[in-house]
């Protein structure tokens, strides 16, 4: 275990971490952990947490001196620890994967099978079928990280941006997907869309998936995808999740 603190502004600390893994293994504790002051908030990136506080209630130096304390009593949670959460959130999100040639940028798609060496059908199977922790929530609101693929769906980035691609596009690259919430640029290769938006002002809570829960996408038809979008604009839920016991992660079991 190794990370470094640094001051950010007047009232944030910035922890960076040498492994992602162990930043991994914190963020689900961190779900568990009652944040109270001087703690005004924590949030979790790829590779720091930003830990945000009271500057009149505590100084920088025993902000960080609290901080570790914390820190290290979750990273020795496996043993025995207050932190210690029963389980992990599992997602299952719809996903309509481009593909015919009337989709739009089914040309990724098409460079993406080329690439892996796989069928269409062949790429949606693999992809579906792997497991992802959701890694960070940034750049646009609820705009969702997810990773990490195989090794071998470990591509760059695209070579040029697309401009205005819709809310709920999933991209992948660099063994990620990425799962846009507002139409905007992207230099990911977009693989489909989902009519599951994860910033919603319509729906309770407005964010439903966060940093520490995991994702597996499964493939719908086109017209699953608008029935399912008709559904989500009028207000339903439609994506629902399971329970994971987190000493069994693959033990997984609904929660009704």
């Amino acid at each position: 275990m190794a990370y470094q603190y640094q001051p950010l502004g007047d009232h944030g600390v910035l922890v960076k971490f040498d492994e992602q893994s162990t930043l991994r293994h914190i963020i689900p504790l961190l779900k568990h952990f009652d944040i109270k002051p001087p703690f005004i908030d924590i949030i979790p990136t790829l590779e720091s947490l930003y830990i945000n506080y009271d500057a009149d209630m505590i100084n920088y130096h025993d902000i960080v001196s609290l901080s570790n304390t914390i820190l290290t009593n979750l990273l020795e949670s496996e043993e025995s620890s207050q932190y210690q959460p029963s389980y992990i959130k599992v997602y299952d999100v719809p996903l309509y994967y481009y593909g015919d040639i009337q989709d739009p940028y089914y040309q990724d798609v098409n460079f993406l099978c080329d690439t892996l060496q796989l069928s269409h059908a062949d790429f949606i199977h693999e992809h579906h079928q792997q497991l992802c922790d959701v890694l960070m929530i940034g750049f646009q609101p609820g705009f969702l990280y997810s990773g990490y693929l195989n090794e071998k769906w470990d591509i760059p980035r695209a070579t040029k941006m697309k401009t205005n691609v819709p809310a709920g596009t999933v991209s992948i690259a660099i063994r990620q997907n990425v799962m846009s919430t507002i139409p905007a640029p992207t230099g990911w290769h977009i693989i489909g869309k989902t009519p599951f938006i994860n910033f919603s002002l319509h729906h309770d809570p407005i964010i439903t998936i966060n940093a520490g829960d995991k994702i597996r996408f499964y493939p719908i038809h086109h017209h699953d995808f608008i029935t399912l979008q008709q559904r989500f604009e009028n207000g339903e839920t439609i994506i629902h999740y399971k329970q994971v016991a987190i000493n069994t992660l693959f033990n997984i079991h609904d929660t009704n």
